[in-house]
């Protein structure tokens, strides 16, 4: 071996050992443990105490029904695994998460339990596992009354659950206590220091805010494996969850690096586009090595790490300064990067056909497509791109003409996700039940659509019914 490639070797593994180092540092954050407290002291009504658990669960089970909740009842008590067979221990989450049903003030908490019946599972003979992991949050965590942030986590996380091995149940049920923990500290380090409050949002922008997935659905790569469409047919590995998902201790870090560089305002259109600015540009920036997807940089056992987000800010950019990739990676780390702010994000492609062009090796006239996050204005209740995004043009592509514009959407309805469906249009062939497709728009019309913003109400039909 030359010195050179010595040299090179020798310096991953520091940087892997800097990154595994960091992430147990910033993962060194006290978590909330749930104390016992059934029966809760919420509830509308009175569980037997002096009955088995059996009795208690029969019991909760008609007060749902009674309350118009029979297709939740049905549900949990049909497919969620744990409660097939009663113990004592299933009764306190149960309990909860009967009260959050019954004392909701806030129509959207029944929205998002009609959302997980119908969405919760992949197919007939499988379990809800969007219940199953609202179950598991209620054996850890304390809900909330109209802990519809809670619900969205649940149903971000099913799929994982869904087409997931042994270890990666295990990884969500961590994860997605952690999360909730997370987002319980940052909502109340907004109401300390903005006017607004995540506690506060919609339910399609908590769904969006609590997927941490971003555009790992994205198909049609064949240079990557960390496309979760490659995992429609078959058990998605750990390590495969791990490196798609954005960890905990990572969002924690970006939050105080994002106060460290100024980033922040009480206007998330400012803090969105400091945030751009920093990183983003036609090429290599100042801080952003700008590198052809063909070309990505690899980590030892083969996995892009330009696509993993832990990599993406614990290595490339906190040990060496700069984001490595090309558009789609720099997508995926603002997205978290932003979501570590309580600021919900989407991610969308943008895409054409055209002729007289060569992308990545691609056959001249195949396709050029663009990406970057949208991301939620809580005072003008919009998604928005940021100037720099709206307004970019790729010369000769992006300047003029038809285009057409996919928004990945979060897997709330499991049923059919991680599928393309053959289309044919002017632009492209491909649409499914995890994309929004904006067919064959002229390009000043999206610009216009992404500056004024689209209501959000617009993109709750896309993300939890128009599909």
């Amino acid at each position: 071996m030359s010195s050179g490639k010595t040299i090179k070797k020798a310096v991953l593994v520091v940087a892997i050992a800097g990154y595994a180092l960091l992430a147990f540092v910033a993962g060194m954050t006290p978590t909330s443990s749930k104390a016992n407290t059934f029966p809760n002291a919420n509830a509308p009504y009175q569980i037997p105490l002096d009955e088995s658990p059996k009795e208690q669960a029969l019991y909760l089970y008609e007060v749902l029904k009674e309350h118009d909740y029979s297709k939740l009842e049905i549900h949990l008590r049909r497919y969620v695994p744990e409660l097939r067979k009663i113990d004592e221990e299933d009764i306190e989450p149960l309990d909860d998460i009967v009260t959050l049903a019954l004392t909701a003030t806030n129509p959207e908490v029944s929205e998002a339990f009609d959302l997980m019946i119908k969405g919760g599972r992949r197919g007939w003979g499988s379990f809800n596992t969007e219940l199953q992991i609202l179950f598991w949050l209620a054996e850890q965590n304390e809900f909330k009354k109209d802990d519809t942030l809670a619900q969205a986590i649940a149903m971000t996380h099913g799929l994982y659950v869904s087409i997931g091995t042994k270890e990666v149940k295990e990884a969500v049920r961590k994860d997605t206590k952690e999360l909730l923990d997370f987002f319980r500290e940052t909502s109340e380090w907004q109401k300390e220091n903005f006017d607004y409050d995540l506690d506060k949002y919609p339910l399609e922008t908590l769904v969006s805010l609590a997927w941490r997935g971003n555009r790992t659905m994205k198909s049609g790569i064949p240079w990557s494996k960390l496309s979760l469409t490659k995992y429609s047919g078959s058990s998605l590995p750990n390590v495969v969850y791990e490196k798609t998902t954005v960890s905990t201790a990572t969002l924690r870090a970006m939050r105080k690096e994002a106060a460290r560089l100024g980033w922040l305002s009480q206007d998330v259109n400012i803090t969105a586009s400091r945030m751009e600015n920093y990183f983003f540009g036609w090429g290599s920036t100042e801080h952003w090595t700008f590198i052809e997807p063909p070309n990505n940089e690899r980590d030892e056992q083969g996995y892009i790490t330009t696509d993993n987000v832990d990599y993406q800010f614990n290595v490339n950019y906190l040990l060496g300064g700069r984001g490595h990739g090309d558009c789609g990676a720099e997508t995926a780390l603002v997205d978290s990067w932003l979501k570590s702010l309580g600021i919900a994000t989407i991610c969308t492609w943008r895409y054409v056909k055209k002729k007289g062009i060569s992308v990545w090796g691609h056959r001249e006239g195949s396709f050029a497509s663009h990406e970057h996050v949208l991301y939620f204005d809580p005072e003008s209740e919009t998604w928005r791109a940021t100037k720099l995004q709206y307004s970019s043009s790729w010369p000769g592509v992006f300047d003029s003409g038809p285009i057409q514009n996919w928004i990945f959407l979060p897997p709330v309805n499991q049923r059919a996700y991680l599928r393309y469906y053959s289309r044919e249009t002017s632009s492209s062939i491909g649409k499914g039940n995890m994309l929004h497709v904006i067919d064959d728009i002229e390009v000043g019309k999206l610009r216009e659509l992404y500056q004024m913003g689209i209501p959000t109400s617009d993109l709750k039909e896309w993300i939890l019914y128009d599909r």
